[in-house]
């Protein structure tokens, strides 16, 4: 359309330049226009009829549109629009069609033509009807030769709108029906905007997209609220279930009640129990009211669930329908060439589908406004529902509390029950049968851990004698250093060198002493672990052992088939090495205890040998009898009495046996006693450490001696030199400060071994306290698996403690430097003192712990006595609390039939609610999500560059922002994903404005090349004309030269749209390389995090461990420092060492001992390092 107005522009120029030249001829033709006007009317009369049909025609055509503009009241009206391109292209017709019809039948002048096609033009301007009708009279008018008196330009441009002609209907129908298309698709477009993130209808397949989410959040939305019933459903049938079981629990209490009052001579605790269960009664009913009122009120009405099940939001096949047409129309837009039936068969077509989609869009209102409504109600019955499942859950709440006082009070009465029936003499007898049989075995248990406690002694004797070297090289060594002073004093007065140099040689020969002594030492330290490996070595081949081996074996089958005594001592003689003795051999044969142990023995034995001194003579007893007894009807008397004390130890056997049960409890406390002793184990292990380290430090106090020795030599050589007295003074003062600390030091060091001592004291009654309660322990052989598992961990444990001891030497390693220091000798002082205090805080415990334990059994035992007395009664209670519970059976079946009508109440709620619940969500999530992903596009889009930049600063932040980044990448995928939809929707605009731009070219060549064709024709018909011929072929050589122009321009506009196509494309793969880089930055930036979590856990990890080692440094000092004063002399000594050392390293060295001196913080401590680096 371009083209053509600019056609129009050049032609109305030429036209009103030849007019304005004509004006002067027209004064004098005055009446022979005047004439022409007079036989104009009948033609300008059918013209008129013409224009008039036309605009009938134009009219019909313009309702639809007005129509269709005031329904969607949304764009101008076509009527608007016609004028413009009718007068554009009509005025060129006009100017073109005029003349020839007109003036072509009597030419006369050329004055009469030009006010022909002045009026014409005029004429037609003021029409501006259509011209498709005078297609055929034009054609037949343009036969006759042209008159000969009008220019040969305004014949040619006439020419050229006569071919132009033609194609203006159908360029204007073609541009109405594109416009009514536009019309059509504009409200459809503007809904889809409205209540989708779609803005138009060129991408159906972001529309199948868009519902496919909906439903998926449909579809999730179900799933949940599916979920929410299930537990209000099954809230609901355990709060029935404990109603039951309240009813149940009220019911055996008040039978339990009238079988107390039915024996009143035998008072027992229920008054005691009457207040307690009024107030539970009081408690149940209302709960019970509120469990048992049904949720009537929750039901809407059927005729929102039948409107609900025919709703369909947005359907997809109508909508993709819908939406492929206008792309039809879109890409056949100019592709029309005379096919007026075709035209008009899409212009109905169209009609159509704007009507379906007028229907659908009603249809969508009114599925809209049922929507609202369901929601509305939806919302109330979710309400009721949460407010039901919110008194559901209390009404729960307070069954539960009734169901777990009456649970407890049930229980009460059934172990008193219990107990009760375990009361008879005959089970006393068996107890302490039984608890001789647990003494017997728990006296070989004890052998062995005689043995090993002797073994330990031992060590801990050798131990003991190890710290006594220690102690007297200590004394030694002060010695030594006295006699440095001494000699000191000797040298700085000027007298009796020779005296100091046999002292010097007599602390030589000491220190030789100290050194074979100390060989000696190590000697008797190998021998005793060597005594130990045997002593454990012959523990082992011991037959004690092997009966321990035996009791911890889970299961014997070859017991069952022993029957008598001689079986039994045959089958210890073969598996254990035991001999048959009299009980003189085996009273002589058994071990003597040590002197401190027979007390404790022989306090806790009396009741066992007593017991078995009854056996044997009852034994005795009964063989007498059944030698005398030589009648066969005693021995058959003798017999059922037998059998009969069979049948009640057997039943006294099998209460007995849930009496054992009751044992269990005491596993909690054997289990302690357990931990008590792996720590203690865990603490003499430490204690073992900071005795190496004790070996180490008197190695380097050797090295130290040594060094002093060397000081000597330097004084010798000093003095000989004349040595300032100051200098020895000070040395002096020294090595008597050092002197006084190194016998504080050796006072610390007596007072740690006497409580090492005391804490292994502590270890050997531990235990002894643990073999004791081994017997119990046996009775539990499910404990083996607690065992093994136990014994994995100690080997894990023993693999931390070798990497422990690895990381030890490691720091001693960095020790080393600071061992000529003797603060590292009073830290490693106070670590001892403060394990020694957790030694004695433990063993505290330990034996309080041990008490209580000795107390509660005491009282378990008093209780049991107590409770045979009440056994018959509660028997008789039993029977009536079973006949009650018959009856209970019959009850909750009925309340089952109950629970079954509630639940199927409840699941026809539940599929209401699923409806609403769908609908709800769907109509709230679809309204709001419209218009926020367009904002969210732009914005997110630069969040992420601003966070692809801005990672380095927000790795310190790493842990708490962790969850957002990944809600964020979701997010960002999803944005990219969108980004890559709106750049392929572009690209495909793009392609299409190409496509179109293209066939608009092609069109125009046609259009050239019919042009060349006519004017080739009209050159063979104009030949005899040879001017006109010229004048012609100027003209369309003029022509031709401007549609060159006109192609070469169309040629460089296709190469701007190609060049558009291609930074169209550049840019979309711009974007998916930044996209790219986007997905790899983000992913660089999660292993990033990655990576810097794992560190930031080792580091806490190293700075946890450092931080322990602080501590325990810190309560070191602490105690320290509220025992002692701050030793402001050593302090000073301290200060003056560091100041006086010039090297940087021995300086970097004495800090630590600074900062324990004076409370030094890590902070503290890098302040004085980097003053030390920077001097």
């Amino acid at each position: 359309m371009d083209m053509l107005s600019r056609l129009k522009g050049a032609i109305d120029t030429r036209i009103a330049e030849e007019q304005a030249r004509q004006r002067q001829a027209a004064i004098s033709a005055a009446s022979q226009r005047s004439q022409q006007r007079a036989r104009r009317p009948p033609i300008q009369n059918g013209q008129g009829s013409q224009n008039t049909l036309n605009a009938q025609a134009g009219s019909s055509q313009r309702a639809p549109t007005t129509r269709t503009a005031n329904a969607a009241e949304k764009g101008p009206d076509p009527a608007d629009f016609e004028p413009e391109p009718e007068f554009a292209v009509g005025d060129d017709d006009s100017s073109s069609r005029a003349p020839s019809r007109t003036a072509t039948p009597r030419p006369e002048t050329q004055d009469q033509a030009g006010s022909q096609t002045t009026d014409g033009s005029q004429g037609q301007r003021e029409k501006g009807g259509d011209n498709e009708m005078d297609a055929p009279e034009m054609a037949g008018l343009s036969q006759p030769p042209a008159v000969p008196e009008l220019p040969d330009d305004v014949r040619a441009r006439l020419k050229k709108l006569d071919r132009l002609e033609p194609k203006y209907g159908e360029l204007l129908k073609a541009y109405r029906r594109a416009h009514l298309r536009v019309q059509l698709i504009e409200p459809f477009e503007a809904v889809l905007r409205e209540h989708t993130p779609l803005t138009n209808i060129s991408d159906p397949s972001a529309l199948v997209e868009y519902l496919s989410q909906a439903t998926a959040k449909n579809k999730m939305v179900l799933d949940e609220f599916k979920r929410v019933s299930a537990e209000r459903d099954e809230l609901r049938a355990r709060a029935q279930r404990a109603e039951d079981e309240a009813s149940q629990l009220r019911s055996q209490v008040a039978e339990l009640k009238d079988a107390a009052a039915a024996e009143p001579e035998r008072p027992q605790p229920d008054p005691a129990h009457t207040p307690q269960q009024r107030p539970v009664d009081s408690a149940l009913p209302p709960a019970a009211t509120e469990v048992s009122s049904p949720p009537g009120s929750i039901k809407s009405p059927a005729s929102t669930s039948s409107r609900i099940a025919s709703f369909s939001l947005f359907p997809q096949r109508g909508r993709t329908a819908s939406a492929s047409p206008p792309e039809e129309v879109a890409e056949d837009l100019f592709s029309y060439d005379t096919e007026v039936p075709k035209l008009e068969a899409d212009l109905k077509r169209s009609q159509a589908e704007v009507v379906e989609l007028k229907s659908q869009v009603q249809k969508l209102k009114g599925d809209l406004v049922v929507a609202r409504e369901a929601t509305e109600g939806m919302v109330v019955s979710l309400e009721s529902a949460t407010r039901e499942l919110h008194e559901l859950r209390d009404a729960k709440d307070r069954f539960d509390e009734v169901k777990a006082s009456l649970e407890t009070r049930v229980q009460e009465l059934q172990g008193q029950v219990e107990t009760g029936r375990k009361a008879s003499d005959e089970a006393a007898e068996e107890i302490k049968r039984l608890r001789a049989e647990n003494d017997r075995l728990s006296l070989v248990s004890e052998e062995v851990n005689k043995n090993i406690e002797a073994v330990e002694r031992k060590r801990t004797e050798a131990e003991e004698k190890l710290s006594q070297r220690d102690a007297t090289v200590k004394d030694l060594e002060d010695s030594l250093a006295a006699a440095v002073a001494a000699q000191k004093e000797a040298e700085q007065q000027g007298k009796d060198q020779d005296s100091s140099e046999k002292k010097l040689a007599t602390m030589q020969g000491i220190m030789q002493t100290l050194r074979t002594q100390l060989q000696s030492a190590e000697k008797t330290i190998t021998d005793l672990r060597e005594e130990v490996k045997t002593a454990q070595s012959t523990a082992d081949t011991r037959p004690s052992t092997k009966i321990l081996s035996f009791l911890d074996q889970p299961a014997h089958p070859e017991l069952d088939k022993l029957e008598t005594k001689e079986d039994v001592v045959d089958y210890l003689a073969a598996n254990f090495g035991l001999r048959r003795s009299s009980p003189i051999e085996t009273q002589s044969s058994l071990p003597t205890p040590a002197p401190s142990e027979v007390s404790t023995v022989g306090e806790r034995e009396p009741e066992p040998e007593a017991s078995t001194k009854a056996d044997e003579d009852a034994a005795d007893s009964r063989d007498a009898d059944q030698d005398h007894s030589g009648t066969i009807a005693k021995l058959e008397a003798e017999i059922e009495q037998l059998r009969s004390q069979v049948d009640e130890k057997e039943a006294t056997v099998a209460r007995l046996s849930k009496q054992i049960k009751d044992q269990d409890a005491l596993k909690e406390e054997i289990e302690t006693l357990r931990d008590d002793l792996l720590h203690q184990g865990e603490e003499h292990v430490e204690a073992r450490d900071a005795l190496k380290t004790a070996q180490a430090g008197l190695k380097r106090l050797t090295d130290q001696v040594h060094s002093l020795e060397a000081e000597v030599a330097a004084t010798k050589k000093k003095l000989s030199e004349n040595v300032s007295s100051e200098v020895h003074q000070r040395t002096v003062q020294e090595l008597e400060e050092s002197k006084a600390k190194l016998s504080s030091l050796q006072k610390d060091v007596n007072v740690a071994e006497q409580l090492a001592a005391a804490r292994f004291k502590d270890l050997t009654d531990l235990k002894e306290l643990l073999a004791k309660v081994q017997p119990e322990l046996r009775s539990l052989r499910n404990e083996a698996a607690e065992l093994r598992t136990a014994k994995e961990d100690l080997k894990n444990k023993a693999g931390e403690l070798h990497r422990l001891e690895s990381r030890h030497e490691d720091l001693k390693s960095e020790m080393k430097g600071l061992s000529r220091r003797l603060g590292d000798k009073d830290s490693e002082i106070k670590e001892l003192q403060q394990k020694i205090e957790q030694e004695a805080s433990t063993r505290a415990r330990a034996e309080e712990e041990l008490r209580t334990a000795q107390s509660e059994l005491r009282s378990t035992e008093a209780r049991r006595q107590e409770l045979f007395t009440t056994c018959q009664e509660y028997q008789r209670d039993l029977k009536k609390a079973k006949d009650e519970g018959l009856q209970l059976r019959t009850q909750l079946s009925s309340l089952e039939a109950q629970v079954s009508s509630h639940d199927r109440e409840a699941q026809e709620l539940r599929e209401e609610i699923n409806l609403k619940v769908a609908l709800h969500a769907s109509a709230q999530k679809l309204v709001q999500s419209l218009r926020e992903q367009t904002h969210e596009l732009t914005v997110q889009a630069r969040e992420a560059t601003a966070r692809a930049e801005n990672v380095e600063e927000e790795l310190s932040e790493s842990q708490r922002m962790l969850s957002e980044r990944t809600r964020e990448s979701q997010t960002m995928q999803l944005l990219l994903n969108q980004a890559e939809t709106g750049t392929e929707a572009r690209m495909r605009e793009m392609k299409e404005r190409m496509d179109a731009a293209i066939e608009e070219r092609d069109r125009i060549e046609d259009e050239a090349s019919v042009s060349s064709r006519r004017a080739i024709r009209e050159l063979d018909e104009a030949k005899a004309r040879a001017r006109e011929a010229q004048r012609a072929l100027k003209t369309v050589e003029d022509d031709k030269e401007e549609l060159e122009l006109k192609q070469a321009e169309w040629k460089r506009q296709r190469g701007d749209l190609e060049r558009a196509s291609q930074r169209a494309s550049k840019e979309a793969e711009d974007l998916r390389a930044a996209m790219s880089s986007l997905r790899q930055a983000l992913n660089d930036s999660e292993h990033q995090l990655r990576e810097i979590e794992a560190q930031k856990a080792d580091l806490r990890r190293i700075s946890d461990e450092a931080n322990d080692r602080v501590d325990e440094l810190t309560r070191a000092n602490k105690t320290l420092a509220d025992e002692n004063a701050i030793d402001f002399v050593y302090l000073k000594n301290v200060l003056l060492q560091f100041l006086e050392q010039k090297d940087k390293t021995h300086q970097r060295q004495l800090i630590p001992v600074l900062g324990m001196l004076l409370h030094f913080d890590r902070k503290d401590e890098q302040k004085w390092m980097s003053a030390i680096t920077a001097r």
